[in-house]
């Protein structure tokens, strides 16, 4: 599968955020089924600090995701937040998901 994100149209102005990473399966979603795998909540991002580590899976409650092995699941994560000089265009806010490239 791909990672996908949806956009939000807020400007940031540098502050700090919090930033929450969902993973989900492309199949299941074609399939009707439940398509959450996963989510990763990072509690501050600071514009300018960038971000380069793995994070826990967690479910909507905030549970720690297990794998088959019963070791925890995790995501690795880069991150750079910075303070844009132009606004891009990226298309209108119901457009298909962007794929992050890694």
């Amino acid at each position: 599968g791909k990672l996908a994100t949806s956009q939000l149209r807020t400007p940031m102005e540098g502050k700090p955020l919090v930033f929450i990473v969902s993973l989900h399966d492309r199949d299941a979603y074609n399939a009707g089924a439940n398509n959450f795998v996963g989510r990763v909540v990072l509690p501050e991002i600071e514009a300018g600090k960038p971000v380069d580590q793995w994070f826990m899976l967690q479910t909507q409650d905030g549970t720690q995701i297990e794998g088959p092995t019963g070791r925890p699941s995790g995501l690795h994560l880069q991150i750079v937040y910075s303070q844009a000089t132009t606004t891009p265009s990226l298309g209108p806010p119901n457009a298909q998901p962007h794929t992050l490239v890694a």
